[in-house]
């Protein structure tokens, strides 16, 4: 399948970086690989949630743009924000396009930190689906597609298979990088000893939520963690009873966007490295054909990684290119 994709849309495969093929490599590598500096927000809005929460808009457009011109819509990954460097690529590579480019900053995370009572989580579509419906209502004519990495590839994934044929606003593409169609067995992933250098990462950061947000919100009864702690231990004691799940399995079992995926009517493209250290490609693998999506497996490209060969003129960033080239492609067939 993605062979067919690489022919439709004249795009190369990927080769990793010499020096890079492993999944640890490539996700390391590419976090700390120099990159242009973030473009100036040019307009930053407060969308309010319907529970009276607010997540934080970054919104840049490039001159040329009208209405009806095509939205990116993009959302991070777990204790990401609008200024995660993949993301921060993609915006500026989204408006040099033509694309008028939107950054989420999930529930309190970036500039929207202490904005919103309850956390987000992986399976929040309903807060994608509050940016897109925003939107929609405030350019009626433009067309949306929705990029998505890793918890947030899960979150768009999933949007995408509840609203099935209903469609939603004008979202008309979804895109999804590294998605962790079934959180469980990304759970098992992470503890493993090989990877603690990524738990520790996010459990770090996911401390500090747990630490401050009482601070702001004075109702919400300060819990007291263990100091040794992995993200499963983390998602039992915090994220399952602060998001309304019974415990960890059923928070996975209900946010995993993998039951979703088949469902999904419109057209999509979903990334997936095969040596991927904390996402399981099996459920990707074994998933029937849907024929709106392209799936695409690399041998290499680690987590969100991709930093390749530079052929072409497309330089080392090969993941951000595909994109923009099967969004353009997407639009050439409408």
């Amino acid at each position: 399948m993605s062979q067919d994709l690489f022919e439709r849309i004249q795009f190369e495969q990927f080769k990793p970086l010499k020096g890079f093929e492993s999944g640890h490599k490539q996700t390391i590598g590419s976090r700390f690989w120099l990159q242009q500096p973030d473009m100036k927000v040019q307009e930053m809005v407060d969308l309010e949630l319907d529970d009276g929460d607010v997540m934080k808009l970054a919104m840049n457009w490039p001159k040329s743009w009208r209405q009806g011109d095509r939205i990116l819509v993009m959302i991070h990954g777990l204790t990401g924000c609008f200024q995660s460097k993949y993301v921060v690529r993609l915006n500026r590579l989204a408006v040099s396009s033509g694309y008028l480019s939107v950054r989420v900053n999930l529930r309190n995370c970036g500039p929207g930190f202490g904005l919103a009572k309850n956390i987000y989580h992986s399976g929040r579509s309903e807060d994608a689906a509050a940016v897109i419906r925003y939107l929609s209502q405030r350019f009626p004519d433009s067309p949306i597609s929705l990029v998505g990495y890793s918890l947030g590839a899960n979150i768009s994934l999933k949007l995408a298979g509840e609203i099935g044929e209903k469609g939603l606003g004008n979202l008309d593409s979804v895109l999804g990088v590294s998605p962790p169609a079934d959180l469980e067995k990304c759970s098992d992933l992470m503890v493993q000893k090989e990877n603690r250098i990524y738990a520790d990462y996010f459990i770090k950061d996911l401390r500090v939520l747990v630490e401050k947000l009482p601070k702001y919100f004075p109702e919400i009864e300060p819990i007291q963690l263990p100091e040794k702690l992995n993200i499963r231990e983390f998602d039992e004691l915090y994220t399952a009873p602060r998001g309304g799940f019974k415990d960890a399995r059923d928070y996975y079992t209900r946010s995993s966007c993998g039951p979703y995926v088949s469902n999904i009517k419109i057209p999509g493209l979903v990334l997936i490295a095969e040596n991927d250290p904390v996402i399981d490609s099996g459920f990707f693998k074994q998933f029937p054909e849907n024929k709106f999506l392209d799936l695409v497996f690399t041998e290499s490209g680690g987590h969100v990684g991709y930093l390749s060969q530079p052929s072409q003129g497309r330089g080392f960033r090969w993941m951000d290119q595909l994109l923009i080239k099967w969004i353009q492609d997407h639009e050439q067939k409408l």
